[in-house]
């Protein structure tokens, strides 16, 4: 009984980011790598590690345009 393992939520295959985005999948990968890079990570799962990028404690500035 093979097939791939259940993935938590919101979790997404670069497939599916790139059908969304209409990019390819290594284009995805691509710029993922980089966003890695840059936030000294090395894979998604990190990213859940990095409180600031998922719930940043201060509210964004009020845009003046409203």
């Amino acid at each position: 009984m093979g097939g791939k393992p259940p993935r938590g939520r919101g979790t997404h295959q670069q497939g599916e980011i790139a059908a969304q985005l209409h990019l390819s999948p290594r284009t995805v990968g691509y710029h993922l790598s980089n966003a890695y890079g840059t936030l000294a990570v090395s894979s998604r799962a990190q990213l859940r590690h990095i409180p600031e990028l998922l719930a940043p404690e201060t509210e964004p500035p009020a845009s003046p345009y409203r």
